[in-house]
C-alpha cells in the first residue's frame, strides 16, 4: 500500500503540485482506516497471546510511515 500511495503522489506531481500534501494526508488515512479495519478482531482481543501481534502491527505501520512522510518530504522539496 505504501508503494501505491507513492506511486499515486507521483502521479498527482505531475497533474497539480499543489494538492501532494493533501493527498498524502488522505493516503496515510485511508491506509491507517484499512489496516484498524482488518485488524480489529486482533485489536479487541485480551488474549496474552496476541500481544505480539499488536506490537508487530504498530511497529510495522510506523516505520512504513516514517519511509513515507520522508518520501513525501524528498517530493515536496523538489524544486519544479
Amino acid at each position: 500500500m505504501s508503494a501505491l500511495l507513492y506511486i499515486i503522489l507521483l502521479i498527482i506531481k505531475k497533474k497539480n503540485f499543489e494538492i501532494v500534501g493533501i493527498a498524502f494526508l488522505f493516503g496515510t488515512f485511508t491506509q491507517m482506516l484499512f489496516g484498524y479495519l482488518i485488524l480489529r478482531p486482533i485489536l479487541e482481543s485480551k488474549n496474552e497471546e496476541v500481544v505480539i501481534e499488536k506490537i508487530n502491527f504498530f511497529i510495522t505501520f510506523i516505520l512504513f510511515l516514517l519511509f513515507e512522510t520522508v518520501l513525501t518530504i524528498r517530493l515536496l522539496n523538489e524544486k519544479r
